[in-house]
C-alpha cells in the first residue's frame, strides 16, 4: 500500500496542518484560536493524494487517469467516492473549491459528482457494496489516524 516514508511525510503534513494557530484581541483578551481543518495551500493536497492513491490501488486504476479528464465509468465512480467520502469526513471544513483543484475539476463539477453519488448509492447496489468496502479500508488505514 503506503511506503513508510510517504506515511511519515503525509503525518508530518498533517500535524503541521492542524496546528496553524492565530491570535487576535477581542475587548480585554487576547484570544488564541487553533485551525484545525487541513488548508489546501499543499497540507491539503499531500493528504487529499494519499487517499487518492489509496482509492486507485483499491481499484487498480491509474492515477493519472483518475486526474484526467476521461469519462470512463469506473473513474468517474472512483472521483464520486472520493468527493463524497472527502466532504462526509470533513463536512465544511474542506471547500468544494479545494476538493476540486486535487482532482483537476471545479466547484460546480465536485457537487454534481457528489449528487450523482447520493444517486447511485440509492439505487446501485455494486457501487453500495464498493462504496462501503472503500470506506472500510479508509477507515482501518492509519492516513486518518
Amino acid at each position: 500500500m503506503i511506503t513508510h516514508d510517504e506515511f511519515n511525510l503525509m503525518l508530518a503534513k498533517k500535524n503541521e496542518a492542524q496546528n496553524i494557530s492565530d491570535t487576535f484581541f477581542d475587548g480585554r483578551y487576547l484570544i488564541h484560536v487553533i485551525d484545525t481543518r487541513p488548508t489546501y495551500k499543499g497540507d491539503f493536497i499531500i493528504f487529499a493524494d494519499s487517499i487518492i492513491n489509496v482509492l486507485c490501488r483499491y481499484f487498480d486504476l491509474n492515477v493519472e487517469k483518475f486526474k484526467n479528464k476521461g469519462r470512463k465509468r469506473h473513474y468517474c465512480d472512483v472521483r464520486n467516492m472520493f468527493t463524497a467520502y472527502i466532504k462526509e469526513t470533513y463536512g465544511n471544513q474542506i471547500t468544494l473549491t479545494a476538493i476540486g483543484q486535487v482532482v483537476n475539476r471545479d466547484h460546480a463539477t465536485v457537487i454534481h459528482y457528489i449528487k450523482k453519488h447520493k444517486e447511485l448509492m440509492d439505487c446501485d447496489p455494486e457501487y453500495q457494496s464498493k462504496y462501503l468496502g472503500v470506506c472500510d479500508v479508509l477507515s482501518k488505514s492509519s492516513l486518518l489516524n
